[in-house]
């Protein structure tokens, strides 16, 4: 199992339409992804702007290739891509270009999970 941790960064006073756009997205979209297999969403409390997305792919090439590179993917941007602060939005539209050296923005980190520790 592969998890992809995006640490996302909002407009001020956006929180109720990112939450909204964020379930919408990850329940119409990114769950139909093939090797999808759960999310959860964390909202920071000393930030408010700030919520870590965490999603359970089968394989890295589930996220990578099967969602990044699918007419899903441009999907789900147009859902909460709107809500992001513009910092945020910079590094997330460079994500592609960083590929060949980083899974994702400098802000998501995809990682194995284990079920315990050896």
């Amino acid at each position: 199992m592969i998890l992809e941790l995006a640490d996302i960064r909002i407009h001020p006073e956006q929180n109720a339409a990112f939450e909204e756009a964020i379930q919408r997205g990850l329940t119409t979209v990114i769950a139909h992804a093939k090797g999808f297999e759960g999310f959860k969403v964390n909202h920071g409390i000393e930030n408010p702007q700030r919520y870590v997305l965490q999603i359970f792919w089968t394989a890295l090439e589930d996220h990578t290739v099967g969602f990044r590179e699918s007419a899903a993917f441009a999907e789900w941007r147009a859902i909460v891509h709107r809500c992001y602060s513009e910092a945020y939005r910079s590094s997330d539209n460079q994500a592609g270009a960083l590929r060949d050296e980083a899974v994702g923005s400098p802000q998501s980190i995809l990682a194995e999970v284990s079920e315990g520790c050896e």
